[in-house]
């Protein structure tokens, strides 16, 4: 693409085999550039882990992770430390993020642009069916980089007090605390 990427999606390729690209220059021209293929990261991200998940990505790889969801179950996802980059400061591109439910089909997503190094949280719609949810994160073009993903219970954490007690919260940067209250 003239953008500098594109992204087959991994259902494009559900069969072992030999599979190929053609290219094609526009307008009789000839042309040259540079390939790079490479398969997307990922693995199981645990619901209410200890620590969260580093996905370290190369340009133009993606990162797919599943997790066990359960009907009527409630999450957010922590996305912090985002320090993807083309290493371009003319541009400010984004890192995608979508959750797909177990047939496949989206359930939601959310982006931030790479140069807001803050936290993000996602929080996803309510789980309508038991299975195996899948998370993408898409850097946007030539983006490579790190980026954490914390799945957790929604409005979970250490409990606060409601009763005027003083309670001091410390939280490093680049993190996000996690609290709660009734």
């Amino acid at each position: 693409s003239s953008a500098g990427d594109c992204d087959f999606a991994a259902s494009n390729f559900t069969v072992d085999g030999k599979y190929g690209l053609v290219f094609v220059p526009r307008y009789q021209n000839s042309v040259s550039f540079k390939v790079q293929l490479g398969k997307d990261i990922g693995t199981e991200l645990k619901i209410d882990a200890a620590q969260p998940t580093t996905a370290t990505l190369k340009a133009g790889q993606n990162a797919r992770y599943t997790f066990n969801g359960v009907t009527g179950k409630n999450l957010q996802l922590l996305l912090t430390n985002n320090t993807l980059d083309d290493g371009n400061t003319g541009t400010n591109n984004y890192t995608y993020v979508y959750v797909y439910k177990p047939d496949g089909n989206y359930l939601t997503s959310a982006y931030q642009y790479t140069s807001d190094r803050s936290g993000m949280m996602l929080t996803l719609p309510t789980l309508p069916v038991d299975g195996v949810y899948t998370v993408l994160v898409n850097p946007d073009n030539l983006d490579e980089g790190q980026i954490k993903l914390h799945l957790r219970t929604a409005n979970s954490g250490t409990a606060l007090a409601t009763d005027a007690t003083v309670t001091t919260v410390n939280v490093a940067d680049q993190e996000l605390g996690y609290y709660s209250f009734t």
